[in-house]
Parts: structure tokens; sequence; C-alpha cells
């Protein structure tokens, strides 16, 4: 991958199709229509004739707006603040004063050139719309529309119209959508709290940026869409932010360097406008199958904790796919719990039996999974060889402006990271991958941790830290998913938190990251379950969340924020009817309620395991269709219903694909809840109550623990199946 380090040109890149498929060809030739006045330039589909978007120039309110300094970011422990530039110009396009309209083919352009009106605004400015036909990189038609802006500028901003809202994507938002508000396009930590009292100002006080705002996201993907409008894609890896305006229908795009890059196209429906974007942002391979017969449990603590554990699940039969081991590294104690040893080899001495565990693992058909980052620490020699030491002599870190290692910070210990645009850095981390985790230790998935964390202020083999910020995380999922192609082992995964352009032609599968051990909807399991949902509504069609959450804040003699075991129950629950039913115990597991701390812990687990293998077969359908056409396995009902204008807003509740409809208990306490039923026919899943009706309506409808609300469509062959699987399970109560 090359990497420009300077701007040069300020482009909107606008597509359409009307393909049945995205990869089909049209079924009419493409047609634009561009229309201009002295304030307007209007770009149209001339075979629908829908208004894809507007330019409109004012003195009041500049479309065009440029600074010759930066904006300013802030850092903290992997948060970023951004306070916005001075925009030194602020202008209007010289459009010429007499009306105009072209019509635009395959291959047509027109271009207009000259200098902005607006103060402080020197140099010569180009606007060039270009209509280009489909091709292998490109399986749709597209219009281009390039802005070009003098190199002088540091930062630049578009504001621009288009069809009303609302407006979904930019990736995993953790906010209810739809999206209304500024977003900024930076890939960082989630945050601790985002804004919840009182725990986000008592970690200001200690951490002050790190708890997070509105917005903050592990990968934000900027594209953003309308089921009424274009789909609009900013292209590259610049910083910057994106604010949505739902009231005028518009948007602003901010990113660094003198130009932008975006690129956007119509669709007919919003399933076929993500299956349009996904044929050129990518989609993720189809899971192996070993991953997601049964679930996935999260340990720690060396081979005779899991052994125990294991001892339990397999007395029961319960399901389950592997044990996800993500201290197989060895861990110390740090400010916030318990973390791991970066060093990336196995420690014999927190377990000394793997050998013998991974055989019993392997006899019963299950798998080992484990965790890596790019980062690495010193050891003690102790551990033995010290890959820190040994990237340190080769200079493979990330390095500051004095050429020494960067020392990133991570709670109360620095670390290195390494410099993945370098070819050796790459080749070198990569055997690590294939020595260390597939070969030595058994690994077939492993947890891709971090990414998010380049400093600004870095230097690297390929240019700067402010540059390459956003690019990291695709290198980081390239690295993961070369070593397992030059490994040769194809059913070999891993799974990521942070991703930017470029990320999802390299990730099979991502999760939300780290959210807090409660019910919140800013930081909790509500946030989660927003997460997966924009995620999805952004092309990410394989995501999930830590079972449980992952932040808690236990004090010495109890007190503190832990989880409570009715939250491990409803997220369970809830999970079992996403992509990955994947439990984690935690940064302080001693804190916090487990699968395993009771017989009844267990017996739950046991029947949540059960319920996510009983969807196998569909899931596997799912699967088939992330990989062939980008849509997500869990479905805000928008992609559904997308003319329905409650189903728009809904928040707390999902489409399992197209079959299966699923109300997750976000409430504590909660035993019963309102479920929203589009028009048609629905089945309950657990009582096969019917629910007819040619309007759609709300239902009240019980909510014990261990059975949420899910419905299926009256016919469904898949809800029928799946209610007959079910139906084996022996009734109980959880209460």
């Amino acid at each position: 991958m090359q990497f420009l380090r300077h701007g040069v040109a300020l482009s909107l890149w606008v597509c359409f199709s009307q393909a049945a498929q995205a990869n089909s060809p049209p079924t009419n030739p493409p047609r634009f229509e561009v229309q201009h006045t002295p304030r307007h330039i209007t770009l149209y589909d001339a075979n629908t004739r829908q208004m894809l978007w507007q330019i409109k120039h004012s003195s009041q309110d500049p479309a065009l707006a440029f600074a010759t300094q930066a904006p300013y970011y802030s850092e903290s422990r992997g948060s970023f603040r951004q306070e916005a530039p001075t925009y030194n110009c602020q202008g209007e396009f010289p459009i010429p004063s007499h009306r105009g309209t072209q019509l635009l083919f395959d291959g047509d352009q027109r271009t207009w050139q000259g200098p902005l009106k607006g103060k402080g605004c020197t140099g010569t400015y180009r606007l060039h719309v270009q209509v280009q036909a489909p091709s292998s990189t490109q399986p749709h038609a597209a219009v281009t529309l390039r802005l070009e802006a003098p190199p002088k500028f540091a930062q630049s901003r578009l504001h621009f119209y288009s069809r009303s809202g609302p407006y979904y994507g930019l990736g995993t938002q953790f906010d209810p959508l739809p999206l209304k508000g500024s977003y900024p396009l930076v890939v960082q930590e989630g945050g601790i709290g985002r804004g919840a009292q009182p725990l986000s100002s008592l970690i200001h006080l200690v951490s002050p940026g790190s708890a997070g705002t509105a917005g903050s996201s592990y990968f934000p993907l900027p594209v953003v869409w309308s089921p009424m409008g274009p789909f609009f894609h900013a292209l590259g890896h610049r910083l910057g932010t994106w604010q949505v305006h739902p009231d005028t229908a518009s948007f602003t795009l901010e990113t660094e360097g003198s130009h932008l890059e975006l690129q956007a196209f119509s669709a007919l429906t919003p399933l076929r406008g993500l299956a349009q974007f996904t044929a050129t942002a990518g989609r993720p391979p189809v899971l192996p199958d070993w991953m997601h017969r049964g679930a996935i449990v999260g340990m720690q603590g060396g081979d005779r904790a899991v052994q125990a554990v294991f001892d339990q699940l397999s007395a029961r039969k319960t399901p389950v796919a592997g044990f996800w081991l993500q201290d197989w590294v060895g861990k110390r104690k740090t400010a916030i719990g318990s973390q791991l040893w970066w060093n990336w080899q196995l420690n014999g001495n927190h377990y000394p039996r793997w050998q013998s565990l991974r055989q019993q693992l392997t006899h019963h058909h299950q798998e080992l999974l484990g965790y890596i980052n790019p980062f690495l620490v010193d050891v003690p020699e102790a551990f033995g060889h010290s890959y820190y030491q040994e990237a340190l002599q080769k200079g493979y870190f990330v390095k500051d402006h004095t050429g020494a290692v960067y020392p990133v910070q991570n709670t109360d210990f620095s670390a290195g990271l390494l410099d993945l645009t370098h070819p050796e850095v790459r080749q070198w981390i990569k055997g690590i991958i294939r020595k260390q985790l597939i070969q030595e230790a058994g690994f077939k998935a492993w947890m891709a941790d971090y990414a998010e964390a380049l400093p600004l202020d870095a230097v690297l083999f390929a240019g700067d830290g402010r540059t390459l910020h956003n690019a990291y995380p695709a290198l980081w999922a390239q690295v993961n998913a070369e070593a397992i192609q030059e490994a040769g082992c194809t059913d070999c995964s891993f799974f990521m938190r942070a991703g930017y352009n470029q990320s999802l032609a390299s990730a099979p599968l991502f999760w939300t990251g780290d959210q807090m051990v409660n019910w919140d909807a800013q930081d909790g399991m509500a946030s989660a379950l927003h997460g997966i949902l924009s995620g999805g509504l952004s092309g990410i069609a394989l995501n999930h969340s830590d079972a449980g959450g992952y932040t808690s804040v236990g004090l010495p003699g109890g007190g503190g924020l832990t989880r409570s075991r009715e939250l491990l129950y409803r997220w369970l629950e809830m999970n079992a009817f996403t992509t990955l039913l994947r439990t984690h115990e935690g940064n302080q597991p001693e804190h916090n309620a487990q699968i395993y701390d009771t017989p009844e812990s267990l017996r739950f687990f046991d029947h949540c395991a059960r319920i996510y293998a009983a969807l196998f077969d569909y899931r596997k359908q799912l699967f088939t269709e992330a990989h062939e056409k980008g849509w997500p396995v869990v479905r805000h009902m928008v992609l559904h219903y997308p003319a329905d204008l409650t189903a728009q807003k809904l928040n707390d509740q999902f489409m399992l694909g197209s079959e299966l409809l699923v109300a997750p208990v976000l409430h504590p306490g909660q035993r019963q809840r309102q479920v929203y039923l589009p028009a048609g026919n629905w089945v309950q899943l657990w009582n096969k109550t019917p629910y007819r009706s040619s309007e759609n309506r709300w239902v009240q409808v019980k909510a014990p623990l261990g059975y949420p609300p899910v419905f299926y469509k009256e016919g469904s062959r898949e809800g029928e199946a799946l209610q007959q699987r079910l139906s084996t399970l022996t009734p109980t109560s959880f209460e």
C-alpha cells in the first residue's frame, strides 16, 4: 500500500447504479444531468429525475472553506479531542452567471475553474465532473465531481445538500440512530463512560480526556446514507469530522489537507446500496464452521482454571466452539486490574500443561483462541526471549522526532508500537504470528487488538503519524490476514475492534470494543447494540460484542461498578442471536459475575449456548450473504422496512437476517417489554403465539430471564426450523 504524504486535490466522487445486483450492468445507460445557476450546482439522475447532491453558494453560508493550519488534537490514552481550526478562506465558486444544463453519459465531463469569491481565497480552484462506466474495480456507473484547491491549505471543508433523511452509517457509533450532529473521523478508543455520569467525570479527574465523548469510535467508517437518497463515502485516511444536519438535509465534511475525497452512490434499496458499497470497500470471508457451532468461552487464570470449567461444561454437553485464552502470554497487575505481558509467546509458567489442554480440547472438537496486538513491552529475564529487545535492535518501532522509540502510554506502563508501514516489520511480525500463535500455541483464531493508538506526532517509515493514524488499523488487519494465508491455515480467523477505510477488505470479523459492565445506553449493554446496528448499516457485516461487557471498577471490600448476574444473563441471551456468542471475564474478573461462578450461572450459559448452536444453519446462510453481498448478520430494521417511520428510529430491537425479529431486554428488573411488529404475520418463537395484522403495531410480551422476545415471519422455513430445534430444550425457569 502506498500513502500520499501531501494533499493533491479536493474531490467529490458520486456514483449511481440501477443494477439489481452490485456487479450487474445497469438496466439503462447511466445518464446524469448537471444544472448550474449563479448560486447552485446540482446533479440529477436523469433516469429517475432524483437529485443526488447540490452545492449552494452564498456569502452568509459559503459551501467551501479552507484553513492554512490543521486543527490541534489533544490525546489521552488513545482518546482524541479536536480544537476547531480557523478557516482563513470561505468562498463561493465562480459559477458562470448564465444558467446551464448538460446531460452526461459514459466518459463525458464538465469543468469550471477560477478563483473563489472570498477573503483569503487566493489561487485557482477547479471543479471537474465526469461520468465513468462500470469497471472491475468499481462495478457500478459513476459520476465524479472533483474540486481542486491550492496546496497551501492544511484543512478543507465542504458543505453540500442532498435528499432528506433520516441518516445512518459512520461505522461503529454507540449513540442511538439516526445520525445527528458532529462525528470525528478519527480512529480512537471509545472512552470510558462517554458522558455517563458520575463515571465520566471521575475518569476525567484521573485521566483527562479518556472518558470519551459522543462520536468517539474505534471504527468510524466514513459512510453516510439515507433510505430516500444516495450513499456518501469519504475516501482516504485523513483525520476529519463529518457533521450531519437532518433539519436542512445537508452535510459538512472536513478533512485535513488541501483536498477532500468523497464517494457517493444511489441505490433502489438500502440493502442494494450496501451491496454496491461493499463491492469496492470489501466483504468478509465466510467464517469457519467450527467458530460458530457453539459458544466461545473467554477465560484467564492458567490451565487448571480452564480445565475446571471445561470439565463442568463437558459434563453438561454444552455446545462450546472453543476457549479464548487471552492470557496465554501471562499477565500482570496494572492500574485497571490485570493486563497481559505483550511479548507474544506462550508463557509456560502460567500454562505448564498447555499441550495437554490443547489435545483435550481438540479431542472434544473445540479450538483454542488467543490474543495479540501491535505493541511490545520489555519482559523480565525469566521470560526468556524478549521480542521487544529484538525489535529495538532492528529499529522496528514507531519513533518520535528525535529518532528514539516512541513510548506509547497504556494505563500505568508504556510500550513500543510496531511500524507496520515498514516492509521488514510486516514480515517480521507475520513470522511471529505464524510461529507463536498458529504453530506453537495452536490457535485457530485470535483477537487482533488495538491499532487505534498511533500517536499523531510519531514518525514512521512511510510518513508521519498524523497522516497515517487512520490507515494503521487497515495495515494491522492486512498483517493478520496475510499471516494466516501464508501459514496455509484455511480454518483460521481473527477479529478486531479498530478500523477505517480498507479494513473491510482484510478483517473477517469485528467486535464493538470495551463497554462498561452495566445497562447504560452511552457505554453499556445498550450502547453495544447501537454499535452493532450502526456498524451493520455501514458495511461492517460481521460484528459482535463482549457478552457481559468489559470495563468495571471494583473497590476493595465490594462496591464500585461491577457486573451483576442479571446483566450477564441478559447480555448472553442477546448475543445468542448475533454473529458470535463470546464471553469475557472483564478487566477485573474477581469483582464480576461469571458464567462459571455458580451452578445456576453454568445452567444459564448452557441454555444460551444451545440457542446459539440451534441457529447454526441459518447463521451460516447469513454469513454467505455477508460474503457475497455485504449484508450484515444483525440488521437495523430500516434495512428491511426503509419507509416505516417507526422502524427508522428503533434502536432496541433488530432483525437477525430477514426472518427473525429480536427484542433484547435492556433494563434491569424488566420481565416484559413492548415490541414493534411491522405489518404482516408474525409468530412468537417460544410459545408459537401468532400475531397477525395488516398494520404496524406495538405488542406487549413477557420476557422472563432466558427467553427474550423473538418473533419469526409466519411460514418462514428458517423460523419454523429454529422453533422445532428449540422445542427440545427442557423448559426451565431462571427467575
